[in-house]
């Protein structure tokens, strides 16, 4: 269940607070972005940008960076139903504050808040911080990645599996990698733990550059004395394309 955060558009003339706030939403950290205009908060960030690019108020490098965030946000934004927006009402703020009447967002975010409007759920994003309770989602548990607690966590869910699907974009053929120590211990205990060695397929995205029969031999040579006779383990190997990953 996500926790939906309204921003108003006009923290995209800072370039460290609309950072901060789209890079810690999206459906894995349990927060959404409220769609404020309804339909039209991507275009009134884009305005703000630009304004804040033609004011010298952020450099050009900035801003281009900016708009790359935005078009990974557009995914994250929520339309919540019964929405009601006056649009003759040019500030964003008592729009917002009306919708937050009717149903409580987790935060609302803007510059012009202080330190008195905290305790109606309103920040200025100079105040967030992990630390505040109304900006931490539950969304999953904690794992240390260290190989036993990570293994204990997963085990679980793969022994019983008959076909396992790992998608990690970082995994690569590094001998003292942490993940290569991870999966080395997956796959070890699948095969003394389970009657039948489930088919894995490891999806990754490896640098650009790397040859093809130099990561499978790599892939064999770290993995291939842990499946059992018979067995094999399938990656597939995915590359880049712009912000988009293509088979």
């Amino acid at each position: 269940m996500l926790s939906i955060f309204a921003f108003d558009p006009a923290i995209a003339r800072s370039f460290e607070s609309f950072r901060y706030c789209v890079e810690h939403c999206g459906q894995s950290k349990g927060r959404g972005i409220a769609d404020l205009p309804p339909g039209e908060w991507c275009s009134a960030v884009l305005a703000m940008i630009d304004s804040a690019v033609s004011e010298s108020e952020l450099g050009s490098v900035k801003g281009q960076s900016m708009k790359r965030w935005l078009d990974r946000v557009r995914s994250r934004l929520v339309d919540r139903t019964g929405t009601d927006w006056d649009y003759t009402v040019e500030p964003w703020i008592p729009n917002a504050l009306q919708e937050h009447r009717r149903e409580p967002f987790s935060v609302v975010v803007s510059r012009e808040f202080t330190a008195a409007d905290q305790a109606n759920r309103c920040y200025n994003p100079d105040d967030l911080h992990e630390g505040i309770p109304e900006w931490e989602t539950p969304c999953g548990c904690d794992i240390t990645r260290s190989p036993g607690a990570f293994v204990d966590a997963v085990l679980p869910i793969v022994v019983v599996a008959s076909e396992v699907h790992f998608v990690d974009r970082g995994f690569g053929v590094d001998g003292d990698a942490l993940h290569t120590r991870n999966y080395q211990v997956i796959l070890r205990r699948l095969a003394e733990g389970s009657d039948a060695f489930p088919a894995v397929t490891i999806h990754c995205c490896p640098y650009a550059g790397i040859a093809a029969d130099y990561f499978s031999a790599r892939l064999e040579e770290l993995y291939a004395d842990l499946i059992p006779a018979g067995k094999s383990i399938t990656c597939v190997m995915w590359q880049v394309d712009g912000f988009v990953e293509r088979g």
